[in-house]
């Protein structure tokens, strides 16, 4: 798996599974980016083990990891350099902590991201509500330095630490 062949992995979960999301491929049901609730059987298509090794060595892709806590000056940005005109899949992923009163409905932080251009333009973004899971899909108009741009929609000062992680791939 994953951890076995990159083994800072098993110290961040986080970006394992944003390494998967990003680089899901064949979708039998629905679009892949996000994935609808009926979507249910494939979630956001099935795991790609070559491109989610090509994403971890930064090969059409690459990974970042990191924590936010409530007291953080937002946005939280990510810089991606990204090459126009390939499809761009991008998964953000954060944990919950489970000593939450409210873990069964809500993560203890929500977030949500959207992507800026190298002239600064909005491009798309992803605001699921109470999920830990943010994906977009895009493609890059011009070439250059991107950025993940991450904003928090929601925290609990008394839980108000989460670690995340991002991943980005082009195909």
């Amino acid at each position: 798996d994953l951890m076995q062949s990159n083994g800072t992995l098993t110290s961040w979960p986080e970006v394992a599974k944003a390494v998967v999301i990003a680089n899901a491929r064949h979708n039998l049901e629905g679009s892949s980016i996000p994935p609808s609730y009926e979507d249910a059987k494939d979630g956001w298509g099935g795991v790609d083990f070559m491109r989610s090794n090509w994403t971890l060595s930064n090969y059409y892709g690459s990974w970042y990891s990191g924590s936010i806590t409530c007291d953080m000056t937002m946005p939280y940005n990510i810089s991606m350099n990204l090459t126009a005109p390939y499809v761009t899949r991008v998964a953000f992923v954060w944990d919950n902590n489970p000593d939450y009163p409210n873990y069964a409905n809500e993560p203890n932080m929500d977030l949500d991201i959207s992507i800026i251009d190298p002239n600064g333009n909005y491009i798309t973004a992803s605001s699921r509500y109470d999920s830990t899971v943010e994906t977009v899909s895009f493609n890059p108009s011009v070439t250059g330095t991107y950025t993940l741009r991450i904003n928090r929609f929601r925290c609990d000062p008394t839980y108000n630490f989460t670690w995340f992680g991002a991943a980005w791939q082009q195909s």
